[in-house]
């Protein structure tokens, strides 16, 4: 704690400022998910308290009988109702809600930073810029619960390293397995969409341990440890499709909801942040243009694979020929820009090290330094931009009510 004490002061206040305007206008914000989310916490929250668990929802979405919690992150449902039942109303449930989930992504992002061994002051500003951008933003704005599983996606830098390197032990593998099965416990299409990106390192790593089988046996056991730790989320989802006709979620227009973060201006978004991730991804394509043959192979396999994910998300990627090919992706996946932000996190990773493997062969203390300050600004303007959006809001939404559970 001792060692972290800056970073976790510095995230923590950031996390105080962008809730600051809920706090000083005593507002709560109810965005696009709103209903459907809270109507499921609530739901989590009466069956507590009443000591009467079901299958099936009895106390919200008008008392119909649906099966939506056992379907949709149980487990995490669950806690988030207790939390409900502690704080007793509405607004104090989004305000703590709120900082557990920036805090913990902020800080997710910054030690990440450490294990790709930033700076602690580079580190820290990754860690503000994410919990600031539109891969989490969304559980302000819109209480989407993507944002939950999209703000952990650093965990897996730790794994991606010991994939590549080859580090099959068992510790490192298991740790990989919870990871996942963590992930699963809010989203199984987060980790479906995130599966695809450790392949690569999965190969890497796979050849240079030259198919040693204790290796492979530790993989197969964390393969078998995240199915094992998914199972509250896997089995309710087969006990309802096997012999139900469920209703598919809304199909989508996928192409006007892919990603516009190669756009320097543009409209229509949350946040005004955005911004600051367009000029990062200029930066990162300038820095693998111009410096590719000074960049390490890890550099080089990190940095393509985000660059990936954020133009497969884009109008780059002919989304209207893949739904008119395969429809179910309308319902399925619904908006390509989810892959964009998947690649994000990693994207603003593999940024700071193509810069600072260009800073270390040149030996230029200069670059080192303005790779800090360039991160310290960045991460400045996107605070202050998203905290700027949420104020806004606020100003066009009716005061809270204190009315508990």
């Amino acid at each position: 704690m001792r060692k972290h004490r800056t970073a976790i002061v510095v995230i923590a206040l950031a996390v105080l400022v962008m809730c600051s305007p809920l706090l000083l206008n005593n507002h709560a914000l109810l965005g696009v998910d709103g209903y459907f989310q809270y109507n499921r916490i609530y739901e989590a929250a009466l069956q507590l308290k009443n000591h009467n668990f079901s299958f099936i929802n009895l106390y919200s979405f008008q008392q119909a009988g649906r099966v939506v919690n056992s379907l949709y992150s149980p487990l995490i449902t669950y806690i988030a109702g207790a939390l409900l039942l502690l704080v007793g109303n509405w607004f104090r449930f989004q305000i703590l809600s709120l900082a557990i989930v920036y805090f913990a992504s902020g800080m997710l992002m910054y030690a990440a930073g450490q294990r790709l061994h930033f700076s602690k002051r580079v580190s820290i500003a990754l860690g503000v810029i994410f919990l600031s951008s539109n891969v989490v933003y969304g559980f302000l704005f819109g209480v989407t619960w993507r944002s939950i599983a999209f703000g952990l996606l650093p965990l897996l830098v730790g794994p991606i390293l010991d994939l590549y390197a080859g580090k099959w032990e068992l510790l490192p593998m298991l740790k990989l397995g919870i990871y996942i099965g963590l992930l699963a416990q809010f989203q199984i299409l987060t980790v479906a969409l995130v599966l695809p990106f450790l392949v690569p390192f999965f190969i890497h790593g796979l050849w240079r341990t030259k198919f040693e089988v204790s290796g492979l046996l530790n993989f197969v056991a964390a393969v078998l440890l995240a199915v094992l730790l998914s199972l509250d989320t896997i089995l309710p989802l087969l006990e309802v499709y096997r012999g139900n006709t469920l209703i598919p979620p809304v199909a989508m227009d996928m192409a006007p909801n892919a990603s516009l973060i190669f756009q320097p201006i543009y409209n229509g978004v949350d946040s005004n942040s955005d911004i600051v991730l367009t000029i990062i991804v200029y930066a990162l394509l300038t820095g693998l243009v111009v410096f590719w043959h000074r960049l390490t192979p890890f550099t080089k396999l990190f940095a393509t694979v985000s660059m990936v994910y954020l133009v497969i998300g884009t109008t780059l990627f002919p989304w209207d020929l893949m739904q008119k090919s395969f429809p179910l992706l309308q319902s399925f996946l619904q908006m390509p820009r989810r892959i964009t932000l998947i690649g994000t996190p990693f994207m603003l990773l593999a940024t700071v090290l193509v810069y600072r493997e260009v800073a270390h062969t040149q030996t230029s203390e200069i670059l080192h330094r303005s790779i800090g300050i360039a991160a310290t600004c960045l991460s400045l303007i996107s605070l202050i931009l998203c905290t700027t959006n949420c104020q806004i809001k606020c100003n066009f939404l009716p005061k809270k009510t204190s009315d508990g559970v």
